[in-house]
């Protein structure tokens, strides 16, 4: 579970404690699911796509099969990054009013922008588009092997202006505590 930064805040706040440090987000611990999409974003074209937990490490590969043609979808979480490797000479058909790629969701941060970091491949990226936890990879044209490498950027979480209501809550007791503190320091009388 991610906290929100606010909570975080007021938590350390109330409780004494000091802020943890603010780390970029990154895909660690997300479960990510895809599927191949034709002729729209919203139709699953071919095998479906296992889904996976992003953990620490260089890479985890996600691989399947479509037909007869291997692929495999590569992630480098340190980095945001998403890998499309094809394995195999393969077509897409993607055009601005038809859509022939990937559908990549289920990421728990909110996406701020994607783009191509690099590309192998003779493909045409036709489409990349993202919504707040997805984004989506139209191709057009035949390649040989090769790879799309997909740079993904998350928002960094910011307080918000209202904290939750567990949050008032807390920080409602927390006052509350210190005013009672007070009273009885400003009500006691001193010893000669």
């Amino acid at each position: 579970m991610k906290l929100s930064t606010t909570t975080t805040v007021l938590a350390a706040l109330l409780l004494g404690t000091s802020l943890p440090s603010a780390a970029a987000p990154t895909l660690l611990g997300d479960t990510i699911s895809f599927f191949r999409a034709y002729p729209n974003t919203g139709t699953q074209y071919g095998n479906a796509i296992p889904n996976t937990t992003v953990a620490a490490g260089t890479s985890d590969v996600v691989s399947w099969t479509f037909g007869s043609s291997p692929n495999s979808i590569n992630f480098d979480p340190e980095a945001n990054t998403i890998r499309f490797d094809f394995l195999v000479s393969t077509s897409y058909g993607g055009t601005a009013s038809q859509f022939d790629g990937y559908v990549v969701s289920g990421i728990d941060f909110d996406i701020d922008s994607v783009s191509i970091l690099g590309n192998t491949t003779a493909y045409n990226v036709a489409s990349l588009t993202n919504s707040a936890h997805s984004f989506s990879i139209s191709f057009n044209g035949t390649s040989a092997p090769g790879s799309v490498l997909v740079g993904v950027q998350l928002r960094n979480p910011t307080p918000s202006g209202v904290p939750e209501p567990a949050t008032a809550g807390l920080a409602a007791a927390a006052l509350a505590l210190l005013g009672v503190q007070s009273r009885r320091r400003r009500g006691a009388v001193p010893s000669r």
